[in-house]
């Protein structure tokens, strides 16, 4: 809410981590390595702890009112390697053609980019990446593409599979090899299970932590989360419940919502498992001989 767009809250334009949420830690703004494009592409805040040597990268999700070509932009990146499975052209509809944005299809690129000049200029400093949404997704693949260097805690990030693939240029071997307890996708089980029901490998490489025991919005049932056939015939109620646990503003409060003594009121389920559909995950398990009792526990099955 502190970049250009529909969504900007000008009184965040110069927002920093408050003290008291951080521990008494002192975080300030880096703007010089920041970025904020009017008409499209990446958009990242930088914040240090030059004490503590720490940075942190928020990269901004995706910009959603067609009435910005900023939005149409994003939404563009996303299809362009089908980041909904076959439901991409639905998810992710524009009032504009595609074709005229083909020259700026490269937000991996950019963003590798804006992470290694805050690195450049920050040396010595250990970076963490984050974001939701397209941001999350962002901020894993330029993790991925320097492992046990930089580290994501990510939320609801977009299925970013083929970014690993089609521009970090992993193979699947490569992926599977990745630090994954060091990329976190921290999300609402709707909210990244619908996902992996149509991008099977939506968060491969990555460990998926779940908000299990939320309220959850009215049009969410159960079987949304593992049957994307299910989830297609009944699609208006799939984008419903999809756009409600997705939002920002939800995931903000659930997040920042205190228990007893001041201790996180809901703690997630972590598990590699959570991160690719169930079909999927059981095979490349088995082919790999790496097919365990538990993980069948932790499905379910």
């Amino acid at each position: 809410f502190s970049s250009s767009g529909p969504s900007l809250n000008a009184s965040m334009v110069d927002a920093t981590i408050p003290k008291e949420d951080a521990s008494g830690e002192d975080w300030v703004r880096a703007p010089e390595l920041e970025a904020d494009p009017t008409d499209g592409g990446v958009h990242m805040r930088v914040f240090v702890d030059h004490k503590n040597k720490k940075v942190i990268c928020g990269f901004r999700g995706i910009c959603v009112d067609n009435e910005f070509r900023q939005c149409n932009v994003d939404k563009c990146f996303l299809k362009s390697f089908q980041a909904f499975g076959e439901i991409s052209d639905i998810a992710y509809a524009t009032s504009a053609d595609c074709g005229t944005f083909a020259g700026e299809m490269d937000y991996f690129e950019q963003a590798e980019g804006l992470v290694k000049r805050v690195q450049a200029e920050l040396v010595g400093y250990s970076v963490l990446l984050t974001g939701h949404s397209l941001g999350g997704a962002l901020s894993i693949s330029v993790a991925a593409s320097q492992p046990g260097v930089l580290k994501a805690v990510t939320f609801a990030p977009t299925a970013f599979h083929e970014i690993l693939r089609q521009h970090v240029g992993l193979s699947e071997v490569d992926i599977l090899s990745l630090p994954s307890d060091e990329l976190i996708a921290v999300g609402d089980p709707y909210d990244c299970l619908i996902n992996a029901a149509y991008v099977p490998k939506a968060r491969e490489g990555a460990t998926t932590c779940l908000l299990e025991g939320l309220e959850e919005p009215a049009p969410c049932v159960p079987r949304m989360q593992k049957d994307a056939a299910f989830d297609t015939v009944r699609l208006p109620q799939t984008m419903m419940c999809k756009g409600s646990t997705h939002d920002w503003l939800r995931y903000s409060k659930i997040l920042l919502e205190q228990g007893v003594g001041g201790a996180p009121l809901h703690l997630p389920t972590c598990s590699t498992a959570f991160s690719t559909s169930q079909a999927e995950l059981i095979e490349v398990l088995r082919r790999s001989g790496r097919l365990r009792p538990e993980d069948l526990a932790v499905l379910g099955l």
